[in-house]
């Protein structure tokens, strides 16, 4: 069976990322999702899944970590 599936170019790069990020090619990662049938995204997701999508994602200009600044200290006495 063929099927074919339109994409935006975002979503593809999305999709090559997860492939990669477990070692497959494209058509292997949607073979392998075919088989192992529906789960919850509680099961599917890991630490790999993240940052592939980090690393994919077409905002990676944005910065999001959070601005660091030293916090005020009192005296102590010991």
């Amino acid at each position: 069976m063929t099927v074919i599936i339109r994409l935006s170019d975002e979503q593809a790069t999305a999709l090559e990322a997860n492939a990669t990020a477990e070692g497959l090619t494209v058509e292997q990662w949607i073979q392998k999702l075919a088989e192992s049938g529906p789960k919850s995204a509680r099961e599917t997701r890991t630490g790999a899944d993240l940052i592939a999508a980090l690393q994919a994602s077409p905002y990676r200009d944005i910065v999001i970590e959070p601005e660091r600044y030293r916090l005020p200290v009192r005296g102590v006495s010991l």
